[in-house]
């Protein structure tokens, strides 16, 4: 292998969760088309006005790193207020391939150097490898059992199948997902995937594991893109809100709109019957009692200022008959505003209302701690 190999140096990196198990296999690049623009804009157009009435009535946030993320999305945030529907349609319809994607997707945009994509396919072997321990369907290795803990590369046959294997073992659907807006990843055999919906499979079939049914409500806060909300939707769970800052659920409620169809989704402000429903974070704390089977959190309590953070945990405690899942780092990086990013176990004992039932090492990513809290 020259040194010039974009893939030279990857495999035994030690951010990754199966650093010598992740050999050589390099998945083919799958990249979808741009959403044609005609079908864009009615999407847009609703969008448009569910961001307007939620600005209307704007409740600021603590200050936190996503104010910075606004900034970086300026265009977007002026064709939103200005009510642009070509210009908001235009970054939308190809969303993958745009610095929109920044701080919400992992995979690299359009662009991006053959060091960022070959990083992105090994960080996917990783993750099919990742959840293929955590569904049982690839064994353990153990150290106190004869050799290194991480001393069997997978031959690249064992790859070809995994995410199928995965698939019938769960039942769950590991396509890309959204498979809209350019979103792309990588084939492994028969089927293509990234890391998004490998990491947020697993957050479905926890939610699976842990008894929920289509019948129960769910709320995420903080959904990414809406790629966890779209995951649980194919599963089976129909009665999901995601509660993110007003612009970021623009993005939301077009991705899910294009995904699900324009009668599952309801934005903010709108009487449909839709059952997936986006709507600003401080829809949140107007919630009744018990209202809502579980909170859901994955990689955003840390990042969000403490006044917002701590309101959402004693919103949680309130509204949640269930609890809490939570999937976030705890490292405390600093932010812009010269304070520290949360732990959330550190925000339940300062807020209380819940207690931490179940706490241990995230299966899909080094340096994440997925915890299970209970109404106190």
């Amino acid at each position: 292998m020259s040194t010039s190999d974009p893939f030279l140096g990857l495999y035994c990196r030690p951010g990754f969760m199966n650093p010598g198990v992740v050999g050589r296999y390099q998945p083919a690049r799958v990249s979808l088309r741009p959403d044609p623009i005609d079908a864009a804009r009615p999407i847009v157009a609703r969008v448009i006005k569910a961001y307007q009435r939620a600005m209307a009535e704007h409740r600021t946030a603590a200050p936190s790193l996503w104010d910075h993320a606004a900034r970086q999305h300026q265009a977007f945030l002026d064709a939103l207020t200005s009510g642009n529907v070509d210009v908001a349609a235009a970054m939308l319809a190809g969303y993958f391939r745009t610095a929109l994607v920044w701080g919400l997707a992992r995979q690299p945009i359009e662009g991006a150097s053959p060091g960022a994509f070959a990083a992105d396919a090994v960080r996917t072997a990783d993750a099919v490898v990742s959840l293929a321990r955590a569904a049982g369907v690839l064994p353990v290795a153990s150290i106190e059992q004869g050799g290194p803990l991480h001393d069997q590369v997978l031959p690249d046959a064992v790859y070809e199948t995994l995410v199928s294997d995965v698939e019938r073992a769960t039942g769950l659907d590991l396509a890309i997902c959204p498979a809209v807006a350019s979103n792309g990843g990588w084939q492994f055999g028969a089927r293509a995937t990234n890391v998004d919906v490998l990491l947020h499979s697993y957050s479905v079939l926890r939610l699976q594991q842990l008894g929920m049914t289509s019948a129960d409500s769910m709320v995420e806060i903080g959904g990414g893109y809406g790629c966890l909300a779209a995951l649980a939707a194919k599963a089976g769970f129909g009665r999901y809100t995601v509660c993110d800052l007003p612009w970021v659920n623009a993005m939301q409620g077009y991705l899910l709109i294009r995904a699900l169809g324009a009668d599952a989704v309801r934005l903010y402000g709108e009487d449909g019957p839709g059952s997936i429903c986006v709507l600003p974070f401080w829809s949140l704390h107007d919630l009744p009692r018990h209202s809502v089977d579980l909170a859901i959190n994955v990689n955003s309590l840390p990042e969000i200022g403490y006044a917002t953070a701590a309101e959402y945990i004693a919103t949680i405690g309130r509204i949640s008959r269930l609890g809490l899942l939570s999937i976030n780092q705890e490292a405390q990086s600093a932010t812009v505003h010269g304070t520290r990013q949360l732990r959330v176990w550190e925000l339940v004992r300062a807020v209380g209302g819940l207690r931490l039932e179940g706490r241990h090492p995230y299966w899909m990513e080094q340096g994440y701690v997925e915890e299970l809290y209970r109404p106190a």
